[in-house]
């Protein structure tokens, strides 16, 4: 049977494939520490939880309107308003199954064949196929660790044509941990506006945050800014509830309206069992969650010192999200066994199947030179899996 053009061209996400190989070794008995995955490690907070057994007693188990029940919209509603200063009206927000079909949804209202995107890199993985998928063209705008992987506006002014459709932000960021700051945030935001181009803001990680930082919603940063940005979150990061599959968003009423129509012939409403914890979720101050957030800060302090300190390691100190992303590119040429290191798909091979330690190719992010760490596992198998990674690191000496 022969697949589609669409369907062959697309490439599987590296996290996830990384992740099931690193299960597989598992399942063998080997003692795999898993570095890939980009979820937290703690449960559902159980508050949560009992607002979805509420909702299955309640027998809240049918279809909702496509865009969320308004109870959901509605404690959206409210958390743009308490946390960003933003105000949306109802027909301005959608629910959906996940922030990636949030993502998907306002991607395919936006780009016709042919038109450019472009995209950070690093980037998440998903960006690109998601762009190509709707006939959209990947253009990146390469940042570097010395920018501490953030956009230099002079880059963005000549990487922009008049073929330039879109941006896609994210801040905190995956798999940097960049954190745009308000200044940056509103610059890049004004360029845009003056040329007409639309921005979808990715800001799942909000939350995930330290020093006292803010993640800003670039949509609150000005009016006009507003009304050229569709907001993209969720559940999953923040709330621990990856399988729950709740991402929503907001922007200008056209193309809310565009995306819930492309929802409701690919999957409908998302569920209404998570909709409804969701309300629970974010009615509650982020306060309720900071024992999490905390937690993360030290892991990430942890993972920060222990990696900067290694031989011929470059990084920066991740502001928010829960990765790290090292230069490993010293080590490109060395050998160990029958391993030769040529680029970060073979360094995190190696690292695999010698060290059983599960880091991800930073070439599937845009940028071969380094890899991505995830620090959202158990702090004493975090150390632990550090130490390894030093050990590799020595072998390749």
């Amino acid at each position: 049977m022969k697949l589609s053009q669409r369907a062959s061209s697309v490439k599987p996400s590296a996290t996830l494939k990384i992740t099931a190989l690193a299960e597989s070794l598992k399942r063998e008995g080997k003692d795999v520490i898993v570095l890939a995955a980009g979820q937290p490690d703690f449960h559902t907070p159980e508050y949560i939880k009992t607002a979805g057994k509420e909702a299955i007693d309640k027998n809240i188990t049918f279809y909702t309107p496509i865009a969320g029940m308004i109870e959901f919209k509605k404690a959206i509603q409210q958390k743009f308003l308490r946390d960003n200063n933003l105000h949306y009206n109802l027909d301005e927000i959608v629910a959906g199954t996940g922030a990636k079909q949030i993502l998907y949804n306002a991607i395919f209202a936006l780009v016709d064949p042919g038109d450019e995107v472009i995209i950070p890199s690093p980037y998440w993985v998903s960006y690109p196929e998601i762009v190509q998928l709707a006939g959209g063209i990947p253009i990146y705008l390469n940042t570097t660790i010395e920018e501490k992987f953030l956009i230099n506006p002079d880059k963005l002014k000549k990487t922009i044509t008049n073929k330039t459709k879109a941006i896609i932000l994210n801040s905190p960021s995956n798999p940097t941990g960049a954190v745009y700051p308000k200044e940056l945030l509103y610059t890049v935001g004004q360029l845009c506006a003056e040329r007409g181009i639309t921005i979808v803001s990715d800001e799942i990680y909000e939350y995930l945050v330290y020093d006292n930082l803010t993640a800003y919603s670039l949509a609150s940063l000005d009016p006009a800014l507003k009304a050229i940005t569709i907001t993209v979150n969720g559940l999953s990061k923040a709330f621990s509830m990856t399988g729950w599959r709740i991402g929503f968003g907001a922007g200008p009423k056209d193309v809310i309206k565009a995306m819930t129509d492309l929802q409701g012939h690919c999957t409908s409403n998302a569920s209404s069992i998570g909709q409804y914890a969701g309300i629970t979720a974010l009615s509650r101050n982020r306060e309720q969650l900071k024992e999490y957030f905390d937690l993360f800060e030290e892991r990430r302090n942890i993972a920060y010192e222990r990696v900067s300190k290694m031989p011929d390691i470059e990084t920066i100190k991740p502001q928010g999200a829960f990765y790290i992303f090292p230069n490993v590119s010293a080590y490109y040429g060395k050998q160990y066994k029958h391993h030769t290191i040529t680029d970060s798909a073979s360094f995190c091979q190696y690292m695999l199947e010698e060290l059983l330690i599960s880091p991800v190719p930073g070439g599937e992010f845009g940028d071969d030179n380094y890899i991505r760490i995830s620090y959202s596992i158990n702090t004493d198998l975090l150390k632990k899996a550090l130490e390894r990674f030093e050990e590799g690191l020595k072998k390749l000496g």
